[in-house]
C-alpha cells in the first residue's frame, strides 16, 4: 500500500500523488531547457556589447561572433566595430587583427552556462532557447587607455 501523507484538518493523500501534484503545479518536471550541446552553439551569431571603466569612458560595439565546436570546448572568431565616448569626446573604432578577425579561445560550456576569452576579455554568460537562440552575460576587459591597461566591465549578448 502506498505511503500516505496527512495534513492537519485534511484527508490523507498517497505520497506519490502529492509529489506529482507539486511537480505539475510548480512546473518543475523535466524543465524545458536541458544542457547545451557544443554543436548547437556552432555558427555565426549577431554580437553586441557595452563596457565602461567606471570613470566616464564607455564603449558600445556590434559585430559577428563565430563559434566552432572543438574536442575540448569551443573556439571561434569575433569581428566588431563600435564607438567609445569619454566625457563629451567620442570616437569610432574597429577592432581587427592583421588577419581581419580576433580569436575566441578557452570556450567552455557547463549545463547552460558558457565562458570564453577574446580581445583581452573574459566572457561569462548563459544560453537561452531550445535550440539555442541567445547568449548573454558579463564581460571584463583589459584595454590600453590613459597610458596603461584599464579594466572595463559590462554586458554582452548574441542572437541568431
Amino acid at each position: 500500500m502506498p505511503e500516505m501523507v496527512a495534513f492537519p484538518g485534511r484527508s490523507r493523500l498517497p505520497s506519490g500523488l502529492l509529489c506529482l501534484a507539486l511537480v505539475v503545479a510548480c512546473g518543475h518536471a523535466a524543465g524545458p531547457e536541458g544542457p547545451v550541446a557544443l554543436e548547437d552553439l556552432a555558427g555565426v551569431w549577431d554580437y553586441s556589447e557595452t563596457i565602461g571603466d567606471g570613470h566616464g569612458m564607455s564603449c558600445k560595439s556590434t559585430g559577428a561572433l563565430t563559434i566552432a565546436a572543438s574536442d575540448s570546448g569551443f573556439t571561434g572568431e569575433i569581428d566588431q566595430s563600435g564607438t567609445c565616448t569619454m566625457t563629451g569626446i567620442s570616437g569610432t573604432f574597429r577592432h581587427v587583427r592583421e588577419s581581419g578577425l580576433d580569436s575566441v579561445s578557452a570556450g567552455k560550456v557547463s549545463g547552460r552556462s558558457l565562458s570564453f576569452r577574446a580581445l583581452r576579455c573574459q566572457f561569462e554568460g548563459s544560453v537561452s532557447g531550445v535550440p539555442p537562440s541567445g547568449l548573454s552575460g558579463m564581460v571584463s576587459c583589459l584595454i590600453a587607455a590613459g597610458g596603461g591597461d584599464q579594466t572595463f566591465l559590462g554586458s554582452w549578448q548574441a542572437t541568431r
